[in-house]
């Protein structure tokens, strides 16, 4: 089993693109805005047909924590973003659609929730977590420190981060 440090709070955004050229700007300029500034944006383009790729290249060329890979054929969202997990230094892992924008302070209040409750929650984060899904004859397997992802700890957890956001 392959173990590595992670860097101590950088979150590593995950954002798989396909032929993104309309939206992808956006997507990056809100990661861009974010106030919790240790962050990398790793894209990974799934062999875009129209000016996804300048777009994206343009981004990295301005910025290095911005890491772009360029896939030479189409494998699908999953497999996008199992690439940039795979690529992912950081601590944290958060998942960003291409065509998705984030409010400025997404993950300085998250990362500061988790911090101050010592916890979990609704939409967004688990736990240091081992998984395991199948779905008819495929398996998947993935192990993180942190997985930001669709997933319910409780109506607890929800209430407390609500409130720390207001």
């Amino acid at each position: 089993m392959k173990t590595c440090q992670k860097m101590d709070n950088l979150v590593s955004v995950i954002t798989p693109s396909f032929n993104s050229e309309k939206h992808i700007k956006e997507c990056v300029q809100s990661v861009l805005n974010q106030t919790y500034l240790n962050w990398e944006l790793i894209i990974v383009d799934d062999f875009s047909s129209d000016a996804s790729k300048d777009v994206i290249t343009c981004f990295a060329e301005d910025n290095d924590r911005i890491r772009p890979f360029f896939l030479s054929k189409n494998v699908g969202a999953a497999e996008a973003r199992n690439i940039a997990i795979g690529e992912a230094k950081g601590r944290y892992v958060a998942f960003l659609d291409s065509d998705d924008v984030w409010n400025e302070e997404k993950l300085e209040k998250q990362i500061l929730f988790m911090k101050e409750k010592n916890i979990a929650f609704k939409n967004e984060i688990a736990l240091r977590a081992s998984i395991s899904i199948t779905k008819g004859s495929a398996n998947m397997n993935a192990t993180s420190d942190i997985i930001f992802s669709n997933f319910s700890l409780g109506d607890q957890a929800k209430q407390l981060f609500d409130k720390s956001c207001h």
